[in-house]
């Protein structure tokens, strides 16, 4: 019986993680996916028909078992999340842009290479030099550095420009692009006011050390963040 058991809880999470790769680009919570096309046709219903309520109860509780349960410390099966929509009229956030930064590598290099030195040389006092700017000794130089200290200006500069108790801008999202010739972070923020994003990019973004340029870049529509 344990080995039934758990081959029906694995199809029964198949039928989830299934019907949610069928949804995309849709951005559902649980509600709104225990009502989707997609999982109902996981559970053989036609065009009009519903799940019934046990169908319903039992892919609830598949679906919180894949939410809850732990792979490791930090990581689960399927994500649960607060997604800040700037487009409410209560963020007042409505437009979307992108920053796209471009690292510096060789004085980023520099730098890493620096501090192994020092850290060699046990000294303060090396005498080596080093062309650009340097991160803060608690940010390690590299891209991760770079991000991990645009996120923390970008916190004092939003704090510090908020109005009337909004915010500036938002930022929902921050990654590091492999293999590209042209730029190497992706900064996405939610903005009310064009010159708002311009202001920020340069700055805080153009700011940071090691940042050989930034280019901003109005989004008109983000597929995967459609509205539920």
């Amino acid at each position: 019986m344990v080995g039934g058991s758990s081959t029906r809880r694995g199809e029964a999470s198949e039928r989830i993680i299934h019907a949610l790769a069928d949804e995309f680009p849709n951005l559902h919570n649980r509600q709104s996916f225990l009502r989707s096309p997609s999982l109902r046709q996981r559970f053989g219903k036609g065009a009009g028909e519903s799940l019934s309520e046990n169908e319903e109860k039992a892919a609830a509780k598949t679906l919180g078992r894949l939410i809850g349960d732990k792979i490791d410390a930090s990581k689960t099966a399927i994500s649960e999340f607060l997604w800040l929509r700037g487009e409410d009229e209560r963020v007042a956030l409505p437009a979307l842009g992108l920053v796209a930064v471009s690292v510096d590598i060789v004085t980023l290099r520099e730098e890493e290479w620096l501090r192994t030195q020092l850290v060699n040389r046990k000294t303060k006092d090396s005498g080596l030099p080093v062309r650009g700017p340097t991160l803060p000794p608690d940010r390690s130089p590299s891209q991760e550095g770079i991000v991990e200290e645009i996120i923390d200006r970008s916190r004092e500069w939003i704090k510090s420009n908020s109005v009337g108790g909004q915010l500036p801008v938002m930022l929902t999202n921050v990654s590091i692009i492999h293999g590209s010739i042209s730029f190497d972070i992706l900064v996405n923020v939610s903005f009310k006011e064009q010159d708002n994003l311009l202001r920020y990019a340069r700055e805080v973004v153009q700011r940071i050390p090691h940042i050989r340029g930034t280019q901003t870049m109005l989004v008109s529509h983000g597929y995967g963040f459609s509205n539920v």
